[in-house]
C-alpha cells in the first residue's frame, strides 16, 4: 500500500499485491448514507482505468466502521457494491463551490 493522497493523482492509495495493482480512492461518512463528493479529478480517474479503480466508502466511520468498496461492472456498466451487485452508485454531474473564510 503506497498513499499518493498529496500527489493529487485522483486516488489515495496504490494497493499491489502481485500482478495485480489497484487505485483506491477512500471516502469516510460519519452515517450510514451514502454520498460522497468525488472530485472531476478522482471523477476522471475512476472512468480512465475502471477495471483498477475502486471507491472505497468507510460508512458510520465514528461509532462502527464498516467498509463498502464500489468496483466497475462491465455487465451492468455501472459501479456497483463488490459485496452485492444490487447496490448501485448513481453519479449525477453537478458544478461545486467551497466556501470558506480566509
Amino acid at each position: 500500500i503506497t498513499s499518493r493522497e498529496k500527489e493529487n493523482v485522483g486516488w489515495d492509495l496504490d494497493a499491489t499485491s502481485g500482478n495485480i495493482h489497484l487505485k483506491l480512492e477512500v471516502k469516510g461518512l460519519a452515517s450510514n448514507t451514502i454520498s460522497v463528493h468525488v472530485t472531476s479529478n478522482e471523477y476522471e480517474k475512476m472512468c480512465a482505468d475502471r477495471k483498477n479503480y475502486r471507491l472505497c466508502l468507510v460508512i458510520n466511520a465514528v461509532i462502527s466502521p464498516q467498509m463498502v468498496v464500489f468496483i466497475w461492472d462491465n455487465s451492468l456498466e455501472q459501479w456497483v457494491s463488490e459485496d452485492d451487485s444490487s447496490i448501485v452508485l448513481s453519479i449525477d454531474m453537478k458544478p461545486s463551490y467551497i466556501a470558506c473564510v480566509k
